[in-house]
C-alpha cells in the first residue's frame, strides 16, 4: 500500500450478484502491518481458451480495481469489484463485440506481476 502497511486478502466470487455485473468479486483486505495504511487491489482476468476466434488477446488484462479506506493495524476492509460484459468482451474479426464462452480465471493482486488470489467462473 501507500504506507508500510501490509495486506492479506481472501477472495470470493458471485456470478449471481444483484448488480448488472457478469460477476462480482468480494475481497477482504487486512492490514497485517504495524502502521495504518491503505491498499489498492487489482483484478485481472484470463479469458477462456477459445477456438471461436483467431483474434489474439492479452493473456491477462486488468478488469477492475478498488482501494481501501485507511486501515489501522489489524483492521479488515471488505471490497467489492463488479466485472461487467464490457470488461470481458472483445471485438472479433468482423468487429462484432463478443463474450467468449468458457472458464474465466480472475486474479486479485497488489501488482500486475503477482499471481495473487485466484478464482474462476464459467459463462
Amino acid at each position: 500500500g501507500a504506507s508500510d502497511a501490509q495486506a492479506s486478502s481472501s477472495l470470493d466470487s458471485d456470478s449471481d450478484s444483484d448488480s448488472d455485473a457478469v460477476v462480482q468479486v468480494k475481497v477482504d483486505v487486512t492490514n497485517t502491518g504495524d502502521a495504518a495504511g491503505t491498499e489498492v487491489v487489482f483484478l485481472f482476468a484470463i479469458d477462456p481458451q477459445s477456438t471461436e476466434s483467431n483474434i489474439v488477446r492479452h493473456w491477462k488484462r486488468l478488469v477492475g480495481f478498488a482501494r481501501t479506506d485507511e486501515l489501522a493495524a489489524g483492521e479488515t476492509s471488505a471490497l467489492k469489484i463488479n466485472v461487467g460484459y464490457d470488461d470481458l468482451a472483445y471485438h472479433d474479426e468482423d468487429m462484432v463485440y463478443k463474450l467468449a464462452r468458457g472458464e474465466y480465471t480472475l486474479m486479485v493482486a497488489s501488482t500486475s506481476e503477482e499471481v495473487g488470489l485466484v478464482t474462476s467462473f464459467v459463462l
